[in-house]
Formats: structure tokens, sequence, C-alpha cells
């Protein structure tokens, strides 16, 4: 689980580090640090603005397929709070479980069974 942990930080640095050279370039190329895909590929001509493009689709794709899997996991996650919710309901006593102080109705003077039927 460390490795994970360790390999996941390495991950999210060389990301930062990359979106810092963006945002760099991007001022200094475009003169504004949040330019979008659709603005670059706008202002590009030829092989660029295909390249651009694809790579806007590619992104586009990306971006839908971590949505639906943060969908997907919103819903297991609800769907496993349901599940212990329940889970703890049914093991939490209740007031009208039987208890030792619990007092009960007297029996009847008379006989339940009547022999003179």
């Amino acid at each position: 689980m460390s490795a994970l942990l360790a390999d996941e930080q390495k991950h999210i640095l060389a990301i930062r580090q990359l979106e810092e050279r963006r945002r760099r370039w991007l001022k200094e190329v475009l003169g504004d640090e949040a330019a979008t895909v659709a603005q670059c590929e706008a202002m590009a001509k030829g092989k660029e603005r295909e390249e651009l493009r694809e790579c806007r689709e590619r992104l586009k794709q990306a971006v839908n397929a971590v949505a639906e899997a943060n969908e997907l996991n919103r819903q297991l996650i609800e769907q496993s709070l349901q599940f212990v919710t329940a889970m703890i309901e049914t093991f939490t006593p209740t007031p009208s479980t039987y208890s030792r102080t619990q007092e009960y109705a007297p029996l009847p003077d008379r006989p339940l069974f009547e022999s003179k039927a």
C-alpha cells in the first residue's frame, strides 16, 4: 500500500510540474494562461490544428470516462452506506425488543381451554 501511495505521489508531482509548464507556455505564447484547447485550436493552422482537434476529442473521451467512473463509484458508495445502515439497524436493540425489565399482561383468571363445551 505504501508503495502505491509513493507511486501516486510521484505522478501527482509530475502532473503539477507539467501543469506549471503549460501555464507558463500559454502565458508566453498566447498571453493568457487560462486559454482552452478550443482557443488554441482556433489559432493553430494546418497539421497543428488537426492534432489539437484530435487531442481535444481524446481529452473529452477521457473526461467522460472519468465522470462515468465517478458516478458508478458514487452509486456503489451509496448502496454500501445503505447496507451498513440496514445492518446497524438490524443488530441494534430497540425498545420493543425483549428485556428483563419489560412487564407482561397478567394471565386471565379463567382457563384458556373450556372443557365443558
